[in-house]
């Protein structure tokens, strides 16, 4: 959460520094306006999932600080792995249509870049810490993009039935 709050300042600095280069001067035509904004709307559900499967203090990192937790499978994780970074794509992406510039884009394709980084890690992290159960649910869990299938019914319903 420390993180979150101290990344808001240099973050707010820089988007009045670059606010010419990030954002048009004419503003977004309709299309954009309702599309950005419903990619906007769709994050903040996605983050309401995350945080009702996950809980307020896992969803920070609390517990993985403390070396603590479990594989979460039920729920948005039934469905898919990385729901909190598909969320913040979503809203990257509803923000690149409301700005509507190439700088905007370039800023996203960055964030993308670093992102794939941090999950590559994570995944690593989560491999370690959890061997052959994270790799089962590597298996059967898509990682972005939610499976709507048998596949992702059957790990549902498997994980709720073990609880």
């Amino acid at each position: 959460m420390t993180g979150v709050l101290l990344s808001w300042v240099p973050v707010t600095v820089l988007l009045v520094i670059f606010r010419g280069e990030l954002f048009r001067a004419d503003g977004p035509r309709l299309w954009q306006i309702i599309a950005g904004f419903a990619l906007l709307v769709f994050e903040l559900w996605i983050f309401r999932r995350v945080r009702r499967d996950l809980g307020g203090r896992r969803l920070v990192g609390q517990t993985e600080l403390s070396g603590g937790g479990e594989i979460v499978r039920g729920g948005i994780y039934a469905r898919i792995r990385h729901p909190r970074y598909v969320g913040s794509l979503v809203a990257i992406l509803g923000a690149c249509v409301l700005a509507g510039t190439r700088a905007m884009w370039i800023v996203a394709a960055g964030w993308i870049l670093l992102t794939r980084i941090a999950i590559a890690m994570e995944e690593r992290e989560m491999n370690d810490r959890f061997g052959a159960s994270y790799e089962e649910y590597s298996r059967l869990v898509p990682r972005f993009v939610p499976s709507l299938g048998k596949a992702g019914e059957e790990f549902g319903e498997r994980e709720i039935r073990s609880k």
